[in-house]
């Protein structure tokens, strides 16, 4: 994917925390009326219902064998008479999680295996952070695995689609999970928060996420997936949360985002997409849009109904033309075009009262610059430099980084040479 030097900030994953239900210490017990193989068939059947039998035949090395092996040979639990082993089903899943990923290997493995718990204290759920192992139905049944930032390394197991209860699975920043999303996860039909980034998973985005319609947020930023985005996404309908950047994803942006009216960040940043903007008018629910490090062309679409936009990225693309009326971004506060092929005057800004920073430079925008941008309160950056700008740095703008401390703390213009295309005595960089 294409790089870029620009100081944007990545946008952040606002997933919700569900409180945990303190669930009950298991007490080993005897199997009453099963032998050990009936016991051990008995466990086979509940496995095999999850795994193909052929991998966890005695002697298998895979992680089902060794899950099934600690099942049975460590693990104390009973199967139910009442055909309800969800405990032993979970036990196993969790089991299968930890071999894949090299559990031993973990930066910390909690109290993952341990006989003398419930599965839903292997990992202590922490409410702060969203970490760990959250159970509903009296701490009995898991609904959340986040486990990031721990050193997992291995696969995704096609198990972890057996939890039909699971609402959040987040593997995030572990940076050596690898393959690709099972196709067994079609089954997590309550799956409301995907977040897999900062992984090594490749691929292209399976077919059966797009049919997931209770998911709310997927971040999938900074893996090797490739491919394209396909138009079924629109089917997400709810989802508020989009992150596919730093990918290898190629074609276009599908028009069809344009009715996910239900978003609110959209990043689709340091990717191989060409083609134009799409129109993006409906998403008035919007406050991050990063596309930033591609290959986008033609002309800026209008922003003009995109009121709640915070962050706008559109830096480092081959885009045309002139900046379009954005006399509504009342709360934008940073927004990036630099390295484009932008051209006409710069716009007065002068109703965009939260900006902070503003970014227009490797363009070919004309004229002056405007001295209403000095009206900007909150503006801490500036820079425009590399455009064919000429005359002076207003006053106006000069008076921002003259109050100890300075407001405006970044000031960059085209000001060297003799003369300069800009006169700028106030500027902290020229080129």
């Amino acid at each position: 994917a294409p790089t870029t030097t620009s100081p944007t900030r990545a946008p952040t994953t606002p997933l919700p925390t569900i409180s945990p239900t303190n669930p009950p210490t298991i007490v080993p017990t005897i199997c009453s009326g099963l032998t050990d193989d009936d016991r051990t068939t008995a466990i086979r059947a509940i496995v095999v219902s999850i795994s193909p039998g052929s991998i966890i035949e005695e002697g298998s090395s895979t992680p089902q064998s060794q899950a099934f092996n600690w099942v049975v040979n460590v693990d104390q639990n009973c199967p139910g008479s009442d055909e309800d082993n969800t405990s032993i089903e979970q036990r196993y899943i969790l089991a299968v999680l930890y071999y894949s990923t090299n559990g031993a290997d973990w930066t910390d493995s909690g109290a993952f295996l341990s006989v003398n718990l419930t599965e839903c204290l292997w990992r202590i759920p922490d409410p702060a952070s969203g970490d760990g192992i959250f159970c509903t139905d009296n701490g009995t049944v898991v609904n959340r695995i986040a486990i990031d930032d721990n050193n997992l390394n291995g696969t995704l197991p096609s198990e972890l689609g057996s939890l039909p209860s699971l609402r959040a699975l987040l593997l995030d920043s572990n940076e050596n999970i690898q393959g690709t999303i099972p196709e067994s996860f079609k089954e997590l039909s309550n799956l409301t928060f995907l977040d897999l980034d900062n992984n090594t998973l490749s691929g292209t985005i399976p077919e059966f996420l797009y049919g997931l319609s209770a998911l709310l947020a997927v971040d999938l930023n900074y893996n090797d997936f490739s491919g394209t985005i396909s138009s079924q996404i629109s089917q997400l309908s709810n989802l508020n949360f989009l992150d596919l950047s730093d990918n290898f994803f190629n074609g276009t942006i599908p028009d069809v985002i344009n009715i996910m009216t239900s978003l609110n960040q959209l990043a689709l940043y340091e990717n191989e997409l060409t083609g134009t903007i799409p129109d993006i008018s409906s998403l008035a629910e919007l406050k991050e849009l990063f596309l930033y490090g591609n290959f986008l062309n033609g002309t800026l679409p209008s922003f003009q109904n995109l009121v709640n936009l915070v962050e706008l990225d559109l830096g480092n693309n081959i885009i045309t033309g002139p900046i379009p009326d954005i006399s509504n971004l009342a709360a934008l506060e940073d927004f990036f075009l630099y390295e484009n092929i932008l051209t006409g005057p710069l716009p007065s800004f002068q109703n965009l009262g939260q900006l902070v920073e503003l970014d227009l430079s490797d363009n070919e925008f004309t004229g002056t610059i405007p001295a209403t941008i000095g009206s900007l309160p909150n503006l801490t950056s500036l820079r425009v430099h590399k455009n064919v700008l000429i005359g002076t740095m207003p006053v106006q703008i000069c008076l921002l980084t003259s109050p100890p401390p300075p407001l405006l703390e970044d000031l960059t213009a085209d000001c060297l040479g003799i003369p300069p295309p800009v006169e700028c005595d106030c500027c902290t960089e020229c080129f």
